[in-house]
């Protein structure tokens, strides 16, 4: 009966670290391409590759990176706020008279953290520019008209 239970908490496991890798290549685009502060959005880009090819190194890493660096789970606690209310007010001068509503106190909370996400991408970036990659800054066209006018690229060809 012990060793049941020992197997089922071993299957849960690797359910669990599959559906962290099956989430990271879900996400990997997310991670590696797209808007970075300032609104410039950023891609991985590698002379004569296919977006096929460029989808594949990309999971890879992102796989290997999910092998290598794996989750610290560890828990923050986000302060509690209280909010008093807006305070209405009616009349005018001398004969004003205000209130305030009821107001409303938002407990502190623990939320989950996983201290090694940005080691994780580090590693993801890392591998990516072993395999040749570069980030580059890009343009997205807005119309099918910039294609013509302007060097842009369009949000399929990435």
């Amino acid at each position: 009966m012990a060793g049941t239970r020992r197997d089922a908490s071993r299957s849960k496991g690797r359910g669990r670290t599959l559906i962290l890798a099956a989430s990271l290549i879900a996400l990997s685009g997310c991670i590696t391409d797209g808007f970075m502060p300032g609104g410039d959005t950023y891609a991985w880009t590698k002379p004569n590759t296919t977006r096929a090819q460029r989808r594949l190194d990309i999971n890879e890493c992102t796989l290997a990176a999910a092998r290598e660096v794996p989750p610290v789970m560890g828990t923050e606690i986000v302060p509690g706020i209280y909010d008093p209310g807006p305070v209405f007010c009616t009349g005018a001068g001398f004969f004003m008279t205000c209130s305030q509503s009821m107001g409303m106190s938002i407990p502190p909370m623990a939320v989950p953290v996983d201290y090694n996400v940005k080691l994780r991408q580090k590693y993801v970036d890392v591998c990516l520019q072993k395999k040749g990659y570069a980030l580059a800054k890009v343009k997205f066209c807005q119309s099918k008209d910039d294609l013509v006018t302007e060097d842009c690229v369009s949000a399929d060809k990435l």
